[in-house]
């Protein structure tokens, strides 16, 4: 049974002093939501605050604890750097609620922490070693090469990437092989499997068991496996966490979607879903013939749907939001609450793409001497030319590099715990957390990637390699100076990386090393590989879940000075801007045509809402409206769309009728 639990005026009265500006009060819809305890979803625009919401009912629920019972909180994102933004904004206000029974972390670490592990550990009676997708896939190849040519084998090397097909392989519950997670069957188990699926099941399941590495796709297979097996775990979890709060629902993937499903979807407690379906871009969970893996929950017995909108945008002028509310794939209305300020979104029309920036930046500077955009904007407020895709091929059809040549796209779009450089794992963090403890455990973790490089195994876990923390305790066991040495470098180099002495910290750490392993292990000599990580060049990215920016992607006007940052649409999801210009690109189309945004959107530009007749068999239309959704949503107050003059001219007639664009042309 739900702990009644009532929130009064003088609690939201906290929460606003805590988490507003002095003065400012939460509107009603949000207060609503805060209020409400009971199982819901809350479907809310860009800009509208519902991540300070939920920080709100998070300060609110600290107040109250311990809770009756013993029971805890249960808050999950999608990824580490919204829980850090959570842990970052809150906890000093919330001390038990970071503690038991209280969880707060992503989606994968509460999988692995209470499914994966547990799931593993009984199936192979020992933890697995490590959950990380860069070192699966190291060893994995590793593994593949080292198979003997046997059917299985043979019959891989016929497919395209054979190293890469073994390593993506993976089991479904029935024990077929599937190409990927959620992905169709590859080979089938069963009855009567053939040699090479009998081959592909020892050598994947030798891997995850003698190995102990996990891909993170792994820890849903367990965690499923888990619930099925042992019914009891999911009453357990239920019954532990009874208030469930997921932020940035629509990030998930079909997979996490339905472990949360599984377990927290029919409980009676509070689980509610927070989100927009409408930036759905990181995820699989909308299809051509199916929207969304995220449905509606309805109240039983009734069709009145268990959901909760937040319409307003603090960040969205009544002008922008006239056009971004076109683009939801999910109808919803956007209320712009940003004061007005009398400047109409921009259609640039062009015939050469590389006068696109150069025009844009030209509107800044007038608008800077209008008054109506500051010229000296806040660093966390840039000004930000976003498109689709960065580059195609064929020369007749755009991608981003044709606006800006220089452009450069990051090849990863994911935080990396595993680098192929010492220099990357020292510079991973330069524009993270500047924290001691991160640049140890970084350090360390390059130092633990040298032995096994080195093929250095710890004999005292059966051969198995070394840990950061197995490290540390063998030195101080078994080379006291050496540990004592490695602590008080740890320390130094740590804060040398916060000072910005990146080099020195490489220098020291590429001359401590050799040291450290003729001492400790008794190498004498290094193997070449081992050589080529402490002196490679950085290869690392600096953000999760988004493409990172190169520092040269930044086109500079020759004749104002003005700085525009240049990247993808997934790279700025979740930022705000003060002003966005949007260059359409060209996806999936045919002969060079129907492929970029303004031919497939046109009557979203035009001020229509996406139509209900195309919701359920226009794939690309679908994915160029999400796209276009999230990109248009950026900006405080200038919102520009390039178009080329071919494709404006099939509709200049409409668009010089309508009132919400102003038109430019080169």
């Amino acid at each position: 049974m739900l702990q009644e639990i009532n929130i009064s005026g003088e609690d939201i009265a906290y929460a606003e002093k805590i988490l507003l500006p002095e003065g400012q009060h939460f509107c009603p819809q949000r207060v609503t939501f805060i209020k409400r305890l009971d199982t819901l979803d809350l479907q809310a625009v860009p800009g509208s605050g519902k991540t300070t919401a939920l920080l709100a009912k998070l300060l609110i629920l600290e107040r109250k604890m311990p809770l009756k019972n013993g029971v805890g909180v249960l808050v999950i994102s999608h990824t580490n750097a919204a829980v850090e933004e959570i842990e970052s904004k809150i906890r000093k206000h919330c001390p038990r609620l970071f503690s038991y029974p209280n969880f707060i972390g992503t989606i994968q670490s509460f999988v692995d922490r209470f499914l994966a592990i547990p799931a593993y550990t009984h199936s192979f009676c020992h933890k697995p070693y490590r959950i990380d997708n860069e070192i699966y896939e190291e060893k994995a190849a590793k593994y593949f090469d080292s198979m003997p040519n046997n059917s299985a084998k043979l019959y891989l090397n016929r497919r395209h990437e054979p190293t890469k097909l073994f390593a993506s392989l993976r089991f479904d519950q029935e024990l077929n092989l599937i190409a990927g997670i959620n992905g169709s069957v590859f080979l089938k188990g069963g009855e009567s499997p053939s040699s090479s699926y009998n081959q592909l099941k020892a050598a994947k399941i030798n891997l995850i068991d003698k190995g102990g590495y996990l891909h993170f796709d792994h820890a849903y297979f367990f965690a499923e496996w888990y619930l099925k097996k042992f019914p009891k775990a999911k009453s357990l979890l239920q019954n532990r966490f009874q208030f469930v709060f997921v932020d940035e629902m629509q990030d998930m993937d079909k997979h996490q979607y339905d472990i949360l499903e599984n377990i927290f979807g029919d409980s009676e407690e509070c689980f509610q879903r927070i989100g927009d379906k409408n930036q759905t871009i990181y995820s699989s969970t909308t299809t051509a013939s199916n929207k969304y893996f995220w449905n509606d929950r309805y109240c039983s017995n009734s069709q009145e749907k268990k959901v909760l909108e937040i319409n307003g945008s603090y960040r969205l002028t009544p002008e922008n939001a006239k056009i971004v509310k076109c683009f939801g794939l999910e109808t919803i209305e956007i209320e712009g609450k940003r004061d007005s300020l009398n400047i109409k979104p921009h259609l640039i029309v062009f015939d050469n793409p590389t006068d696109v920036l150069p025009t844009y930046t030209k509107l800044l500077s007038n608008l800077f001497d209008e008054g109506k955009i500051p010229e000296k904007t806040p660093s966390d407020k840039p000004f930000f030319c976003v498109g689709w895709r960065s580059e195609h091929e064929d020369a007749s059809i755009y991608g981003i590099r044709d606006y800006f040549t220089d452009f450069e796209k990051s090849n990863s779009t994911k935080t990396k715990i595993d680098y192929s450089t010492l220099s990357s794992y020292i510079a991973c963090n330069e524009d993270n957390s500047k924290t001691l403890s991160l640049s140890r455990k970084n350090i360390l973790n390059a130092i633990v990637k040298t032995l096994r490089i080195e093929r250095v195994y710890d004999k005292e876990r059966n051969g198995r390699n070394f840990t950061k923390n197995r490290l540390l305790d063998f030195l101080k066991e078994n080379h006291k100076s050496q540990y004592d040495k490695l602590k008080i470098n740890l320390y130094n180099w740590s804060l040398n990386i916060i000072k910005g002495r990146h080099i020195d910290v490489l220098q020291s750490i590429q001359d401590y090393v050799p040291i450290m392993l003729e001492k400790a292990f008794e190498i004498k000599s290094l193997k070449g590989e081992t050589i080529l990580f402490l002196n490679g060049d950085d290869e690392s990215n600096t953000s999760e879940n988004e493409t990172s920016l190169s520092a040269s992607n930044n086109f500079i006007c020759d004749d104002t000075g003005i700085k525009v940052n240049v990247g993808t649409v997934h790279s700025v999801k979740g930022q705000t801007h003060t002003s966005t210009l949007y260059v359409e690109s060209y996806y999936n189309g045919r002969n060079g045509k129907n492929g970029y945004e303004s031919e497939r959107l046109s009557s979203q530009l035009l001020g229509r809402n996406f139509p209900e007749n195309e919701k359920s068999d226009k794939k690309y239309h679908i994915d160029s409206t999400k796209m276009t959704y999230v990109g248009l949503s950026r900006p405080t107050h200038l919102l520009c769309f390039a178009i080329h003059k071919s494709r404006f001219e099939s509709h200049r007639e409409a668009f010089e009728n309508l009132d919400d664009w102003k038109v430019i042309e080169n």
